[in-house]
């Protein structure tokens, strides 16, 4: 009795929700951890060992020194801020930083090299870069301190450098204080005779200044202007007023006289003119008697033309001599040419105010004249006032420096042998009793762990690349959207050795060899999928195929064809993958006569067609003819298609793989639809993209998916149940199934 465990059911569950399915990433570490172990095993031992035989004893000595302010700038007198601490020259700046490297200079460096005469590491003589490679220079943080320490496989020589070190930075110190106190005093030098010319220049602009805008005082003359303002404005405003006024009378006289004041003058003088005024008392004359004419002769008797002519003659013989009065051919009404007294009197006084309103008028431009150059002259001063402040200001900067550098020249001069150091120290170095710990080496360990825990994914990472085959349902189902109708796990059929060996793997019928089975139920559910797709109209012919080869689409077409015969329904099962043809093997039939010669109609159909059971019957593919395609596209192979769906109740078509022959699309358009087969671990990506694309193109009816030879590990969304209640179960029914194989087979 075999008491293996069978899985009972399988069911993928879809997280299309998900984005990113990070069980992805275990399963890959679960598939590659083993060959990525050894990679990164055999990396971070090789490092660890050398790391080991790098590692020596170090001691370290350690020194402390205090940084003063540098006082040094003042001597020039252009820094004045004497507060006692470190203050940087840019806003990035660090003084202690800039201290630190001053320590680490060659300068500094050269001074300890020169006392370094006896002592010495490892019998070799001691180089500069050994010096700054073991030196380190650390600030105490929140103090002014420098900690000063270097390491090194000699305690003595560990504390003796430091010491010096420190020494030669305050030695360094004082001769760079004394060199800058000597250059402050050049500079000082050179600086007065600038200093003093830059005064000269200032008074020099000064003076110039209010030359140029005539300054005496500006609040003086401000304050007289504001007087001078309100002076003329209140002259202004009596104008004004005046002007006002006799506009008013003189408004009044034009409407009153019903002209200007020119008018006016040229009325005056016409009717003053006794040339005009004669003409005028003959036009009056000759039109008196005009009127008298016509109240005793026609219009056309000679004495009236007489009289118009003469009028007319008249008429324009005043208008000449009005243009010759006054000058121009301005037209003047008759009745206004004989003015009496009043009315010229009244022209008189017009032309009066009028010749009073122009001078009027010419006091107020005046007067707004100069009220405008005094308002101007006021709005200026405050401008002037700080151009003024601006150049005394610069004035009285140069002074200020000139005074301050002699008076730094004098001090400089005074303390001249001083010596001003910026640091002291507060702590020299001891020999050190114990070694210390290399943190060069731990972080070697640690650099070593890091990038061999990088390899251990970068090697998983590798390795999931290289294998370009999709692992799981899920991402089969990304590229093939169609309905999941069922998925099989991996199922090794035991090995009979009394078969004989056909050369090529044995095709799983577990329908038949364990009925019940788990795996067999699954192939009943695909059985009961297929009929659940379209239950109005049978899918009867249905095409098997898969992307590649290997895929497990002849064992699925099998056993779907041996659950249909369950079902007391005749079955027909087509192998039509007549390039590398499967089906004869898996029933142990031969393959001399089948499709191919029954399309070419070498044989009979009905003698071609193999019976298995009573309800299930197999056509095997035959001989291999030239040109397949050419064969499955004719009319008998359509044909032969329609008489099997009408005299079984299934035809299952074992077709070759999309992309290996264009069978499977040419029988697709024949039957009712194609069911596709894909196998995890064997299909790639751009072979399903491929396929996709090759049945959309087509227009195939797609019936549904079935993932074949799932690999357990690698499904995220799947469960299982096993159990050991049906293993006795299973193996007497695989007993009896075998005998009644046998029997049909000795039948045949």
């Amino acid at each position: 009795m075999n008491n293996t465990e069978y899985p009972i059911a399988v069911e993928i569950k879809n997280s299309e929700d998900l984005n990113i399915d990070f069980q992805q990433y275990w399963f890959a570490l679960k598939r590659r951890w083993l060959p990525a172990m050894a990679i990164t095993g055999g990396f971070f031992g090789l490092g660890f060992m050398g790391i080991m035989l790098l590692s020596k004893t170090y001691y370290s000595a350690e020194g402390k020194i205090l940084v003063k302010p540098d006082k040094s700038a003042t001597l020039t007198g252009l820094l004045t801020d004497n507060k006692n601490q470190l203050t940087p020259l840019t806003l990035q700046g660090n003084p202690l930083k800039t201290e630190t490297e001053i320590i680490l200079s060659k300068p500094v460096i050269d001074k300890v090299l020169s006392s370094l005469t006896a002592l010495s590491e490892n019998g070799k003589a001691i180089s500069e870069n050994d010096i700054i490679k073991n030196l380190q220079v650390e600030e105490i943080k929140g103090t002014d301190i420098l900690e000063i320490s270097y390491k090194s496989t000699n305690p003595n020589l560990a504390a003796f450098i430091v010491n010096e070190i420190m020494k030669a930075y305050i030695d360094n110190s004082k001769e760079v204080n004394r060199a800058e106190a000597l250059t402050a005093k050049k500079f000082i030098a050179q600086q007065l005779p600038e200093t003093q010319e830059s005064v000269r220049q200032a008074e020099k602009a000064l003076r110039q200044f209010q030359e140029t805008n005539k300054l005496v005082a500006i609040d003086d003359e401000a304050k007289l202007s504001l007087e001078t303002v309100e002076k003329l404005k209140s002259q202004l405003a009596e104008v004004k007023a005046k002007f006002a006024e006799i506009n008013a009378k003189y408004i009044a006289l034009i409407n009153q006289l019903g002209m200007d004041s020119q008018k006016a003058i040229y009325v005056a003088k016409l009717s003053q003119s006794q040339a005009v005024q004669a003409t005028l008392t003959n036009i009056q004359e000759t039109e008196q008697e005009l009127r008298l004419a016509r109240i005793r002769f026609q219009n056309d008797n000679p004495t009236i033309l007489n009289l118009q002519e003469k009028l007319s003659t008249l008429k324009a013989q005043l208008q000449q001599r009005i243009i010759r009065e006054i000058g121009s051919n301005r037209s003047v009404r008759q009745q206004d040419l004989q003015a009496g007294e009043l009315e010229l009197e009244l022209m008189s006084l017009l032309i009066n105010l009028q010749v009073e309103k122009v001078g009027l008028s010419n006091q107020i431009s005046s007067l707004e004249n100069n009220l405008s150059q005094y308002q101007s002259r006021i709005n200026s001063l405050p401008k002037l006032k700080e151009e003024e402040r601006e150049i005394q200001r610069r004035l009285e900067a140069a002074q200020a420096t000139y005074e301050t550098l002699l008076t730094k020249l004098k001090e400089i001069e005074a303390a001249g042998n001083q010596n001003i150091v910026n640091a002291r120290i507060i702590e020299e170095a001891l020999v050190p009793n114990k070694p210390t710990l290399d943190t060069k080496i731990i972080l070697l360990l640690l650099v070593n762990s890091v990038s061999s825990f990088v390899l251990f994914i970068a090697s998983i990472a590798i390795l999931e690349k290289l294998d370009s085959s999709l692992k799981n349902v899920k991402s089969i189902q990304k590229i093939l959207p169609y309905p999941l109708l069922a998925t099989f796990p991996s199922y090794k059929p035991e090995k009979n050795q009394s078969e004989p060996n056909l050369g090529r793997a044995k095709i799983a019928i577990p329908v038949l060899e364990n009925p019940c089975s788990p795996i067999s139920e699954v192939y009943r559910m695909l059985q009961a999928n297929l009929d659940f797709i379209d239950s109005t109209q049978k899918s009867n012919v249905i095409v098997i195929s898969s992307s590649v080869p290997q895929e497990g689409k002849s064992t699925v077409a099998a056993n779907l064809a041996a659950v249909f015969a369950e079902t007391k329904k005749r079955v027909l099962l087509i192998d039509a993958d007549v390039r590398n043809p499967f089906q004869h093997h898996a029933w142990k039939l031969t393959n001399q006569l089948g499709l191919s010669n029954a399309i070419v109609g070498k044989a009979n159909l009905s003698t071609a067609i193999k019976i298995i059971q009573p309800n299930l019957h197999v056509l095997t593919s035959g001989v291999t003819p030239p040109n397949p395609v050419t064969l499955l596209k004719s009319q008998a192979m359509a044909e032969l298609i329609k008489h099997a769906s009408e005299n079984y109740d299934y035809v299952v078509i074992d077709a070759p793989p999309i992309l290996m022959a264009a069978d499977a699309l040419i029988l697709g358009k024949l039957a009712n639809g194609i069911l596709m087969v894909s196998r995890p671990g064997v299909v790639d990506a751009n072979s399903l993209v491929k396929t996709k694309n090759l049945l959309e193109q087509s227009g195939q009816n797609i019936l549904g998916l079935v993932a074949n030879g799932i690999i357990l590990k690698n499904e995220s969304d799947s469960y299982f149940h096993f159990t050991e209640s049906y293993a006795s179960e299973i193996s007497k029914q695989r007993t009896e199934l075998s005998k009644k194989l046998i029997g049909l087979n000795s039948d045949k």
